[in-house]
C-alpha cells in the first residue's frame, strides 16, 4: 500500500522505518488493549470510555495512524518527524503498560 505512494518512496530508510514502527505500535496497542477488555480490563483513555468495542478501538488507532501518516507524508520535515516519534513513544508506553495489565490479569 505505502511501497507504490510516490512521497514515500522519497524517503530515508530512517523516516520508513520511524513510520512502520508507529504504525506497528498502533496495531500492538489495538490488540492488547482489546486482550485486555476481553480479561476485565478499563480502559483508560476517557475519549474511548472505559468500555470500548473492538471496532471503537480499532476504528480510532486506525485514524490516528492514518492522521499521523498523512501528515508527515505531505510535510516531511523535522517537527513532523518528531511529531511522529512522539506518537511512537507514548504508543510504546501504552503498549508496555497494557503488557503489564495483562501479566497482573493472569495472575
Amino acid at each position: 500500500m505505502l511501497g507504490s505512494c510516490a512521497a514515500w518512496e522519497k524517503l530515508p530508510r530512517a523516516d520508513k522505518f520511524n513510520l512502520g514502527y508507529n504504525l506497528g505500535v498502533h496495531a500492538l496497542d489495538a490488540y492488547t488493549t482489546m486482550e485486555g477488555m476481553d480479561r476485565g480490563a478499563v480502559e483508560l483513555n476517557p475519549i474511548l470510555g472505559k468500555h470500548p468495542s473492538d471496532g471503537t478501538i480499532i476504528i480510532s488507532k486506525v485514524a490516528i495512524a492514518a492522521a499521523i501518516t498523512a501528515i508527515y507524508l505531505k510535510w516531511p520535515n523535522k517537527k513532523t518527524r518528531y511529531l511522529v516519534a512522539g506518537q511512537s513513544l507514548f504508543g510504546t508506553a501504552a503498549v508496555v503498560n497494557n503488557f503489564k495489565v495483562l501479566s497482573e490479569l493472569n495472575e
